[in-house]
């Protein structure tokens, strides 16, 4: 059990596979997480409430699961670990700059400190067509659908090329600028949330030490792999496999300078650090890239490291899941957690008996998800609420999920459809509807680009 301590920072990467570490079992060390993990509680078997950033982050910063209050796209109707701090006294702060946690959504309630890279709301120019263009832009509409279509994808790429965004996403760099900035006055009791996009697609743009040939060869098979993932070959896949691999490693460099800060600055005895994913990355194990709505454990299981005051570093077998981070966080800052959470402490607990994950092919518009799996220590269902498909994994004999036993171990399925229905008939918690600051125009157009640039076509339209 951890020894109560007001210092908490809580470190989430995007797109980091569990498996990725070096003390996860990755070929490739990562030195300065795996330093961290010889001094934590290290949860081997750690899964994400979903295989996206907006189905997992309502699980870690507001511990409820995506299904809960029937819309995962913002956190307007939860009650977040940021403002359950913040109310207690802690200073709170959070950098980022993944558009989907954006203030627009909602992410910056709680936080004193807050930067997301977009555009503040209300600053800068809002560039809007004149009222005259919106009438000739709907008759053309009207009148000529296909031609109306055409001009507005000639629009979007031209637009596209003139705001020239190198990159979708800040660099791990520029994170830890803006955290080490707010901890040199940060005081003796705050929350500091982290969140780094490094690993994320598109793979090694910004990779110190690469050759231009190698940066030409990572943004065509990272455009590939978004595109048309059929057309990679074997060696194609490897290849960047490699490259995602080397981001996580750049990554870790990063890390370790801030780590060095911290113990420089006096701040790391004493001072809980969270380490986790919202999601891990497909490499063609199950016939997709990228993160898709799909919930084997490539997509859904990441790493869970925790340090804090009190805690014998350790490594936990069993089932974790990041449902009961929030609640972690608070039961190390010694405060009850909110009635909202869904999730219990993971500190002085024992494992859980099962972890489950939702999906809805990103946007959820009721309590029922279209995929939903239950994980257990040794078993995995996986459940289409489309057709009534299932999936039954051995996880001990067959750990990349390549051959369904469902019908050769019925006893299992059943036991764990129990643990499914009862998930999915669970109390949810009543949610308060709450005003979501309004976003202006250029903040939207900006945090579209983004979207469009990190792949997430669907959410930029």
């Amino acid at each position: 059990m951890a020894d109560r301590t007001t210092r908490i920072v809580l470190i989430t990467v995007d797109s980091l596979r569990a498996d990725a570490l070096g003390l996860y079992g990755a070929p490739p060390a990562t030195p300065n997480l795996d330093a961290l993990g010889e001094e934590a509680l290290v949860f081997q078997n750690a899964f994400a409430t979903g295989p996206h950033t907006t189905q997992s982050f309502p699980g870690i910063l507001a511990s409820n699961y995506p299904t809960t209050g029937g819309t995962v796209q913002n956190l307007a109707s939860r009650v977040s670990v940021a403002e359950h701090f913040r109310s207690a006294g802690f200073s709170t702060a959070g950098f980022h700059s993944n558009p989907l946690l954006s203030r627009s959504r909602g992410y910056a309630r709680g936080f004193d400190a807050f930067w997301d890279s977009l555009p503040e709301p209300g600053g800068g120019v809002q560039h809007r067509p004149p009222r005259v263009l919106d009438r000739i832009s709907a008759c053309v509409a009207r009148r000529s659908p296909l031609l109306f279509g055409l001009a507005r994808r000639a629009y979007r790429a031209s637009a596209r090329r003139l705001r020239q965004i190198e990159l979708p996403h800040e660099s791990a760099e520029t994170v830890n600028e803006r955290a080490i900035e707010w901890l040199r006055s940060a005081g003796e009791s705050f929350f500091l949330w982290l969140h780094y996009m490094d690993p994320h697609w598109p793979y090694a743009t910004r990779l110190p030490g690469l050759s231009e040939r190698e940066r030409k060869e990572a943004r065509r098979l990272s455009k590939e792999a978004l595109r048309r993932p059929g057309r990679l070959r074997e060696d194609d896949v490897a290849r960047l496999r490699e490259f995602y691999l080397r981001e996580v490693g750049h990554l870790d460099e990063c890390l370790g300078r801030l780590f060095d800060f911290m113990k420089g600055a006096g701040l790391w005895q004493g001072t809980a650090v969270f380490l986790t994913s919202d999601h891990g990355q497909a490499f063609m194990e199950h016939g997709i890239t990228f993160h898709g709505d799909l919930l084997y454990d490539e997509l859904i299981r990441v790493p869970l490291i925790v340090k804090a005051p009190g805690i014998e570093p350790a490594t936990r077998g069993g089932v974790a899941s990041l449902i009961d981070l929030a609640p972690t966080l608070c039961q190390v800052a010694g405060l009850e957690k909110p009635g909202t959470f869904e999730g219990r402490p993971l500190l002085g607990a024992p494992p859980r008996e099962a972890a489950f994950a939702e999906t809805a092919f990103r946007l959820f518009v009721s309590e029922t998800p279209k995929r939903v799996a239950v994980r257990t220590a040794g078993w995995k269902l996986i459940r289409s609420a489309e057709d009534g498909a299932e999936e039954l994994y051995d996880m001990a004999a067959d750990p990349g999920e390549r051959r369904s036993v469902l019908a050769s171990r019925p006893e299992v399925a059943d036991r764990l459809r129990a643990l499914l229905e009862d998930h999915l008939n669970r109390e949810r918690p009543r949610l308060e509807r709450r005003h979501e600051p309004p976003s202006g125009a250029a903040e939207d157009e900006t945090v579209r680009a983004r979207l469009r640039a990190l792949g997430y076509m669907d959410e930029a339209e």
